[in-house]
């Protein structure tokens, strides 16, 4: 079992891409995605970034303590961190009114729920029943409404439910999930209203068909044009996507170079950015880390 555990967000800045390593059928780059089809951030890429920030904090005692051994090692030792993959909790839709809108749903909720739980930690948002078929949720005064009350995502309309619970859950998701300082204070303000509860099978279809898929083209540094044949296409989660995942210490049974747990230790560096995945050189996969 953990000897400690903390909850974490990943708020994406800039389109992140965490790929398979293989070509798909429809997308040469696709993204990484689970048994349901459902796009995800897995564990070892949280933990590369992690060391790549932490190994010019920190001595190399410290961060084979925390992370383990790097491969090849003559001695092997296992970290005493664990990390769960991070996955989608709010997903940014392009609305007909107000521009965009994050949605979610209650199983992504619940799960998140149900792993906070299986952590030891008490989380306890605001309650919101869950949406009737084909319908959204949306707190009171939803900018995103058209002008017959109707909620346009995509080519998609959807009646909608209009409830209080709605705008408390996302006061409550605004004050855990986004980086305290100043510069997201419009977003703050804007969770409030355009956060949006929609069916399980509608989240998981735009999570599944409505990522954001851009053509790539290497150049020829010679002559200054497209390569042949260097053109592919790239799948990435949009920015303003929210990802959650769990990070969690145990003992391993060897000496510790410091005097707190792992999770206390990987809190006191204050990271606050971290950068996942591909396109490191385009200013791609930048995240903003934060601790619940």
């Amino acid at each position: 079992m953990p000897s400690a555990a903390a909850g974490v967000f990943l708020y994406v800045e800039t389109s992140l891409h965490v790929g398979t390593g293989e070509p798909g059928r429809a997308i040469d780059l696709p993204l990484q995605r689970d048994e349901d089809g459902l796009p995800l951030v897995p564990e070892s890429s949280v933990r590369g970034s992690l060391v790549a920030a932490v190994r010019r904090r920190c001595d190399k005692d410290q961060v084979v303590w925390a992370f383990g051994s790097p491969p090849g090692s003559e001695s092997p030792l296992v970290g005493v961190l664990s990390f769960s993959p991070m996955r989608p909790l709010l997903f940014p839709v392009r609305t007909y009114q107000g521009v965009f809108a994050w949605i979610t749903c209650s199983s992504a909720v619940g799960s998140w729920l149900t792993q906070a739980e299986k952590h030891r930690l008490a989380v306890d948002p605001p309650p919101v029943a869950p949406p009737g078929e084909f319908e959204a949720v949306v707190a009171p005064g939803c900018p995103m409404l058209t002008n017959r009350g109707t909620l346009v995502i995509e080519e998609f309309t959807f009646p909608v439910r209009q409830h209080d619970a709605m705008r408390r859950f996302n006061e409550w998701l605004a004050k855990i999930s986004l980086p305290r300082e100043p510069a997201y204070g419009f977003w703050r303000e804007r969770f409030s209203s355009g956060v949006v509860l929609v069916p399980d099978d509608v989240f998981a279809f735009f999570l599944r068909h409505r990522t954001a898929v851009v053509q790539r083209v290497a150049i020829d540094p010679a002559t200054g044009t497209a390569l042949d044949g260097a053109m592919w296409t790239q799948e990435s989660l949009p920015s303003e996507t929210l990802l959650s995942g769990f990070v969690s210490a145990e003992d391993r049974g060897h000496v510790p170079p410091v005097a707190v747990s792992g999770v206390s230790w990987l809190k006191q560096l204050e990271i606050e950015r971290l950068q996942i995945g591909a396109n490191r050189t385009l200013g791609g996969g930048l995240v903003r880390w934060v601790w619940i």
